[in-house]
């Protein structure tokens, strides 16, 4: 809880900061804009907006509905507890855990799931003229493309089959729940062993 240290109230109130921390924001907000709306997330279009992701509490999302105005729904893997004010006409559930909803379990680690839904060319550290700016550590490059490559293209081969089983049974995602969380919990207790 930074925000409630004195030293930072202090650091963050001060005028010359806090100007020159708003134009870096307002430059990135640009940038942001510019990539959404190439990305094909137009902000002048009406419409809630579904995004897809792992988790754990959705800032994201948080941010970028803050920023286009649009209402959002957010489908998590898993939602661990808020610690920002959520954005007003937005909203969130987590599929095999939500401690806002009391749902669930609690995942005690849950970086190595995280990080087996990597995918290549780095992490996005900023924007400009419309592209993403990445981040790449080369020794989790060559995981991603390598061990991890192989795990999605597997994982992704039983989508299909999954899907049909669950389409000719008539089974929707909450009949699927408790298999997933169990399925999950045993993953976390015993990875795999290239994990």
């Amino acid at each position: 809880y930074p925000w409630n240290d004195k030293k930072v109230k202090a650091f963050i109130e001060d005028r010359g900061v806090r100007d020159s921390v708003r134009k870096s924001i307002w430059n990135q907000r640009e940038e942001l804009e510019q990539y959404l709306e190439q990305a094909g997330f137009d902000p002048s279009s009406v419409g809630e907006r579904v995004i897809v992701d792992i988790g754990w509490r959705g800032t994201i999302q948080d941010n970028i509905a803050r920023i286009t105005g649009h209402k959002i729904h957010g489908c998590y893997l898993g939602l661990e507890k808020f610690l920002n004010r959520q954005q007003a006409g937005s909203s969130k559930s987590g599929y095999v855990m939500d401690a806002n909803a009391g749902s669930g379990f609690a995942i005690p680690e849950y970086a190595g799931l995280e990080f087996l839904f990597n995918a290549p060319g780095g992490s996005v550290k900023g924007y400009e003229n419309g592209k993403a700016l990445r981040d790449l550590v080369a020794g989790e490059e060559q995981l991603v493309c390598g061990v991890l490559r192989g795990m999605q293209e597997d994982l992704l081969a039983y989508v299909p089959r999954v899907a049909e089983y669950a389409r000719n049974h008539g089974l929707v995602s909450a009949d699927l729940q408790r298999l997933s969380r169990e399925i999950l919990a045993s993953y976390c207790r015993n990875p795999p062993p290239e994990i």
